[in-house]
C-alpha cells in the first residue's frame, strides 16, 4: 500500500512539490452505426486497418475506434518486469466476446467546453472553489485560478482536458449518454489495458525497453527535466526528448496496436472501477467480458495509462493507480467508451 501511495497520489503532487440509460430505438442505433468507415494506420512500419465511427455531442465530434474482441494476459510479468507490483498479481487471462468502441482520444477541452456549455456544467475545481493545479511559470501549486480552463500553460481545444475529477467525467458520460442515446461510459480498467496494450504483451505497450515508447507516448522527458521543477521522489526520467514538458494535443504522437492514440501517457483516465488490491486474486483463472469493479475500497477509483509527467515505472501497461472521487490534478483527464 506504501508503494501505491507514493506512485499515485503522490505522481504529480511530485511534479508540483457508466451511467446506464436506456438504449435508443434500433433504428436508431442503426442510423447511428451507418458512419462507420475504415482508416489505415501505420503500427511500427506495419499498415493496419482500424474502423471508426462518430457521434456529435453538443456539436462536436467525437470519434470510436472499433477494439476487436479478443482476449489478453492482464498484469504484470514478474519474471521480467523489475517493477511488477503485488496489485498487479496474478497475471490472469481475460477474454471480451465481443468489439468495444473505445474513444480515439482522450476527451478534449473542446469537447467537454461543449459539456460545459450545453449542460450548464460547473467543474467541482469551480463549484467548490478550491481550483486545482497548475504552473505559475515556476513551480506547480493548487490554486483557485487553475480549473479545466487554465493550467497556467498554453491549452488549445485540442489537448486532454485535465483538472477534471471522477465526478466531472461521470457527470460527462450522463449527459453524452442522454445527447446520444446510447450508453457513453468510462472503460472499466480490464477494458483499459486491453485497449492500451493494442496486441501486445510486453512491459510497455511498444515492447520491454522503456526507451521504445518514443514517439508513441508524451511522457516524464528531458523537456519537463529541463524545466528544472524540484522532483520530490527517486524515480528517473526518460532519456528521450518528446518535445512536450507538459500535455500535448490529442493524436500528436504515434498510435498504438489497435489504433488509439494517448493510451499510454498524456494524460491518466479514469476508471469507473472502484480500487481492490486484491482485485486479481479471484480471477487466477480467467475472466470473460469483465464490469467494472464496485466491491473494493469505495473511497477511491482507477485510474490507469501514465501522463506527460510520468516516470517509466508508471507507464507500464499493466500499472494501476487510484485517488479519491474529488481529486483533481493537472495529469489526470478520462476517456470513455461506446455500448
Amino acid at each position: 500500500m506504501a508503494v501505491r501511495i507514493t506512485t499515485g497520489l503522490l505522481l504529480v503532487l511530485a511534479v508540483l512539490i457508466g451511467m446506464i440509460h436506456r438504449p435508443a430505438p434500433l433504428a436508431a442505433q442503426k442510423a447511428a452505426d451507418s458512419d462507420e468507415k475504415d482508416e489505415e494506420y501505420t503500427w511500427k512500419k506495419e499498415t493496419r486497418k482500424r474502423t471508426v465511427k462518430s457521434i456529435i455531442l453538443g456539436g462536436e465530434k467525437v470519434e470510436f475506434v472499433k477494439v476487436p474482441a479478443g482476449n489478453f494476459m492482464m498484469g504484470s510479468d514478474k519474471e521480467k518486469d523489475k517493477d511488477a507490483q503485488e496489485d498487479e498479481q496474478p497475471r490472469h487471462k481475460v477474454t471480451f466476446t465481443k468489439p468495444l468502441w473505445v474513444a480515439k482520444y482522450p476527451v478534449t477541452k473542446g469537447q467537454f467546453a461543449a459539456f460545459v456549455k450545453a449542460k450548464p456544467y460547473e467543474s467541482e475545481a469551480e463549484s467548490d472553489g478550491k481550483g486545482g493545479y497548475g504552473y505559475d511559470g515556476k513551480e506547480f501549486k493548487k490554486d483557485k485560478e487553475f480549473t479545466w480552463k487554465n493550467t497556467g500553460w498554453d491549452q488549445t481545444d485540442r489537448h486532454p482536458v485535465v483538472n477534471v475529477t471522477f465526478n466531472d467525467a461521470e457527470a460527462y458520460c450522463a449527459w453524452a449518454s442522454k445527447q446520444s442515446k446510447r450508453t457513453v461510459r468510462l472503460l472499466n480498467e480490464a477494458e483499459y489495458e486491453y485497449a492500451n496494450r493494442g496486441g501486445e504483451s510486453t512491459i510497455y505497450i511498444t515492447g520491454d525497453d522503456v526507451e521504445s515508447l518514443k514517439g508513441f507516448a508524451n511522457v516524464g522527458d528531458q523537456s519537463l527535466k529541463a524545466k528544472k521543477i524540484e522532483l520530490r521522489d527517486k524515480y528517473p526520467y526518460f532519456e528521450f526528448d518528446d518535445g512536450e514538458s507538459f500535455t500535448s494535443p490529442a493524436g500528436k504522437y504515434k498510435p498504438n496496436g489497435f489504433g488509439l492514440y494517448d493510451m499510454t501517457g498524456n494524460v491518466y483516465s479514469w476508471c469507473g472501477d472502484f480500487y481492490d488490491v486484491k482485485l486479481y486474486t479471484p480471477r487466477k483463472d480467467g475472466v470473460t467480458d469483465p464490469k467494472a469493479n464496485l466491491d473494493g475500497v469505495q473511497r477511491y477509483r482507477i485510474l490507469r495509462g501514465g501522463s506527460w509527467s510520468g516516470y517509466p515505472v508508471f507507464c507500464r501497461a499493466s500499472y494501476r493507480t487510484y485517488l479519491g472521487p474529488g481529486v483533481r490534478f493537472i495529469g489526470i483527464g478520462f476517456r470513455v467508451v461506446l455500448d
